[in-house]
């Protein structure tokens, strides 16, 4: 699985004016999925871990894990707001899920996974813990033989 956000891509133009480059004191990043470290200015290599926490409970239960009108009510709630377990939005889903997305969504980054490997071992663990009760078992993770994963949907019967 490869997570980019191209929201803070821009080229590199020698005549770009200062006011368009990201300058210091600025926060960068998409607030939606923004964690609360990063929210104060102070990302790290978790903080991406936070995001992809974000983006797979969108992918779980159809929506984000805060519902904000603006940037600051989606950087306010990352930064003060427990969020809700997956199966709070979609009843009957696995607790292994709700297990994961929640680890990767702690507000300390010392309480989320160490780093990528360590969550990609995780996601390695026997098919039936992640079957997707949300699709009626036509959907269950999928470990590819290399490092990569994907998720893999089939017809039910």
């Amino acid at each position: 699985m490869k997570v980019l956000d191209f929201g803070v891509a821009r080229g590199a133009d020698p005549y770009a004016t200062a006011d368009r480059l990201t300058r210091t004191g600025f926060i960068v990043g998409t607030p939606p999925y923004m964690a609360p470290e990063q929210a104060r200015g102070f990302p790290e290599p978790r903080s991406d871990l936070y995001a992809l926490g974000c983006l797979l409970f969108e992918l779980i239960t159809g929506r984000l894990p805060f519902q904000a009108p603006d940037t600051v009510g989606y950087l306010s709630a990352h930064l003060t707001q427990e969020p809700p377990t997956p199966s709070l939005a979609v009843p009957g889903h696995p607790p292994a899920w709700d297990e994961l997305v929640m680890a990767l969504l702690h507000k300390d980054p010392d309480q989320r996974y160490g780093n990528a490997s360590d969550l990609a071992q995780d996601l390695r663990q026997p098919r039936s813990r992640w079957r997707c009760c949300a699709f009626q078992d036509s959907c269950s993770w999928s470990p590819r033989p290399s490092t990569t994963s994907k998720i893999t949907l089939r017809q039910p019967g």
